[in-house]
């Protein structure tokens, strides 16, 4: 089609552009970006967003350069990957170690990290479609003690003593999948107020509605905070379809009112950091 013709002739010039700055030394200062997230909630369509861009290095999860077993490889061999690569920007997906973002900022003074959350609803449809009761099975080991898949390590580490209380009070061989991938969108989301993310500048929450919504804008906002050129053409592929898609989920009203309540916060800081920076 002739608008693919445009669209690859258009990133070929452009990428040129930039490709030049950075050679001739105009971009220098390494920025090296954690893009995180619940799974389900946008983290990989942002990261084919961003890889867009020339002046990105994008690792998704499974590139072995820089994780082991879907882990975050050690401090040591992160910051020689920032060190080495010729890229101005280093976006990592760590999403089974988000309950390190704030440790992330610590391996470089420029470091920033991308939080992005999406509504439990959609989250719960679309983890339930993917992995069915896997998610129960994980808040259940959890809740017992016991380990039956390496993802629950993740998900019990920097876990306060407060939430693994709320987990075992809550978690039982009764509730359904949806409760518990409901049960696994809370506590992953509650590390972002634990963690005093909030409180961090260097720390961009993104709502993934709005993200999609109004995609010009929102990108825009993630490129601006991470001192990367914009351009519109990186829109193209975000599509709306996926909000609301199926009806709302129904989960006990003890873990409902928990995500609720949670996503109230998420969306009051949201708006809050938007309109501030």
């Amino acid at each position: 089609m002739r608008i693919n013709r445009v669209l690859r002739t258009y990133f070929k010039s452009f990428q040129e552009y930039i490709e030049h700055l950075l050679l001739s030394g105009s971009y220098y200062e390494k920025i090296p970006v954690s893009v995180v997230g619940v799974q389900r909630s946008g983290t990989t369509m942002l990261l084919n967003i961003l890889q867009h861009s020339p002046e990105c290095s994008v690792y998704h999860e499974g590139n072995k350069e820089a994780y082991d077993n879907f882990r975050i490889k050690p401090d040591n061999k992160i910051k020689r990957l920032i060190k080495m690569n010729k890229k101005r920007i280093i976006i990592i997906k760590p999403i089974n170690d988000l309950q390190y973002t704030d440790r992330f900022l610590e391996i470089h003074h420029n470091a920033k990290a991308v939080w992005i959350y999406r509504d439990y609803h959609d989250v719960i449809n679309s983890a339930v479609k993917k992995w069915g009761e896997a998610q129960k099975n994980m808040m259940l080991g959890i809740s017992k003690g016991y380990i039956k898949h390496p993802g629950q390590n993740a998900l019990s580490e920097r876990m306060t003593s407060e939430t693994l209380r709320l987990v075992r009070k809550i978690a039982n061989e009764k509730m359904s999948s949806a409760d518990g991938a409901a049960l696994l969108w809370y506590i992953r989301n509650l590390l972002y107020f634990d963690l005093n993310l909030h409180e961090n500048r260097r720390v961009l929450i993104v709502k993934y509605e709005d993200l999609i919504n109004m995609s010009l804008q929102r990108v825009e906002r993630i490129f601006n905070f991470i001192s990367c050129t914009f351009n519109e053409v990186y829109t193209y592929e975000i599509f709306t379809s996926s909000v609301r898609k199926t009806p709302a989920p129904i989960i006990n009203l003890e873990i409902e009112i928990l995500c609720k309540e949670l996503m109230d916060r998420l969306n009051e800081h949201y708006l809050f950091q938007r309109s501030n920076f």
